[in-house]
């Protein structure tokens, strides 16, 4: 589409930038959308709101791919409160799988397995966010295993920093969501079996001035 006087206009660039996906997750905007679709219906639009029991399994995800070509997929909340144990960047990683041929995740390499979204009480909707890079070559990645019902090796995650370890350069398609807190998210820690991490309380002055967000410990 082309705004007048010439300027090409880009939604999803858009919609990142206006939530700050760039510059929070991404130095820039991917130039394709990824296609995000849950088993329960729920669609991911470019920061539309869905809840925790849409999202409790993994979707599918559709990016135009070369065939020939491997590709890294990542889902990670910019927005999760920080660990007791952590100072870190308080980015968590919910998902990443490698070595993708084309777009056909389920014969990727899982590195962290599917963590649904479990965003904190009272918290403001927290952006899970897609990218999908295009590998140069296959990657011998010397990252830990992460299993779905771990939080181990999540918290602090910095995507921008794993692109560049890898030599990712830019996302070439991505996505978003918006997700707060409801009913459903106790459940999501009983089925995995886990206790929920014990999160400690920040003040989020760049999202809600004067916020402090109550979290679970």
């Amino acid at each position: 589409m082309v705004c007048p006087g010439g300027l090409h206009f880009n939604p999803m660039k858009l919609a990142m930038k206006s939530d700050k996906i760039a510059p929070d997750v991404v130095d820039r905007c991917p130039e394709k959308l990824a296609e995000v679709a849950f088993p329960s219906g729920g669609q991911v639009d470019l920061g539309k709101e869905l809840t925790p029991s849409q999202t409790l399994t993994p979707p599918s995800i559709y990016w135009e791919a070369d065939k020939k070509s491997l590709y890294t997929l990542c889902m990670v909340d910019p927005d999760a409160p920080r660990t007791k144990e952590s100072n870190k960047p308080n980015q968590w990683n919910h998902w990443t799988v490698g070595n993708i041929p084309g777009n056909q995740i389920a014969r990727g390499q899982p590195l962290v397995e599917y963590l649904p979204p479990c965003p904190a009480k009272n918290s403001p909707p927290h952006r899970y966010t897609y990218m999908v890079y295009k590998q140069p070559a296959r990657i011998n990645f010397k990252e830990p295993r992460v299993a779905a019902n771990s939080f181990q090796h999540r918290d602090g995650f910095s995507l921008r920093s794993f692109a560049q370890k890898y030599q990712l350069g830019n996302p070439i398609a991505g996505n978003f969501f918006k997700c707060r807190w409801d009913r459903s998210v106790p459940m999501i820690f009983q089925r995995l079996q886990v206790q929920p991490p014990p999160f400690r309380m920040i003040l989020d002055e760049d999202r809600v001035p004067g916020l402090v967000v109550q979290i679970f410990h």
